[in-house]
């Protein structure tokens, strides 16, 4: 009875990996000071774990995977909240600002997310530099 035919193994043989798939590197973002680990979920800054929420943790995600780019207050509210939450900004700008402060941003120094007035937020890029800096 060959392995088709046998009711223990249902599945066809020729159809199955022969193979482990290769090892997949952990990936991981860096813009100045700052790491994101996206396989374990976590954010660094100089090295030092930063405790954020899990919603906290989907806007820095979010945001990293757009870096450089500006993302509307509609545009990050709808990826994190779905549409159910559009129109409002509350919640976005609330959980920014303890992202900021969990960070260590402060006016003039390490801004990893800017805010664009009246528009979104724009989390800075590997090749920033200090100068771009405009809060």
């Amino acid at each position: 009875m060959n392995q088709n035919e046998n009711p223990m193994f249902p599945w066809d043989s020729s159809i199955l990996p022969t193979a482990v798939p290769p090892f997949r590197e952990t990936v991981t973002v860096r813009a100045q000071g700052m790491r994101i680990n996206y396989d374990r979920r976590k954010v660094f800054v100089d090295e030092q774990e930063i405790k954020l929420t899990q919603t906290e943790y989907n806007i820095v995600a979010f945001l990293s995977q757009h870096a450089g780019r500006v993302m509307t207050y509609a545009a990050i509210v709808k990826a994190i909240w779905g549409d159910t939450d559009m129109g409002t900004t509350k919640k976005l700008q609330v959980n920014m600002a303890n992202i900021r402060k969990k960070l260590g941003s402060r006016p003039g120094s390490n801004a990893y997310i800017l805010n664009e007035l009246g528009v979104g937020y724009r989390m800075i890029d590997e090749d920033a530099r200090s100068g771009e800096i405009n809060e």
